[in-house]
């Protein structure tokens, strides 16, 4: 009989403390491993976002995102909410989008609301990411000049 070995991080432990009974506190463990085992999976492909149906997991891993690329000294501003909705509307025109990692499908849709701070230009990164007719298209989107 195999058993799954879980690591009781300090999160993990303090739910285990806080929650009212111990079926609740499985339960919480239970979507928190989860949720780690879809970020891994979206290190390499985000094609299993449109399977997410939890709004409040979806911008969860929008804000690990954030948090990584804050790491990165890269600031993302915007809500996650905005990021989820229109990575749906995007994936949904567009569904080769989620064939790469989730981090650059993020990056992309920051690019496009000109909210990926890296210290670069955000015009530069939005023609380069769009390409010259769709980076003006998305100008006139956002009401720029």
């Amino acid at each position: 009989m195999h058993q799954k070995i879980i690591l009781l991080t300090p999160i993990l432990i303090s739910i285990i403390f806080t929650s009212p009974s111990y079926s609740e506190a499985k339960q919480i463990i239970t979507n928190e491993i989860s949720v780690i085992d879809l970020w891994k999976e979206l290190e390499f492909s985000s094609e299993i976002w449109e399977q997410i149906t939890s709004i409040d997991t979806k911008i969860l891993t929008i804000s690990k995102a954030i948090e990584i690329y804050q790491s990165k000294n890269i600031n993302i501003e915007k809500n996650p909410i905005l990021y989820a909705e229109m990575i749906d509307d995007l994936a949904s025109k567009n569904p080769n989008l989620l064939k790469q990692p989730f981090k650059d499908v993020l990056k992309f849709v920051a690019i496009i609301e000109y909210d990926f701070d890296n210290g670069k230009n955000p015009d530069m990164l939005a023609m380069k990411a769009l390409g010259k007719e769709a980076y003006l298209q998305n100008k006139k989107r956002l009401g720029l000049k």
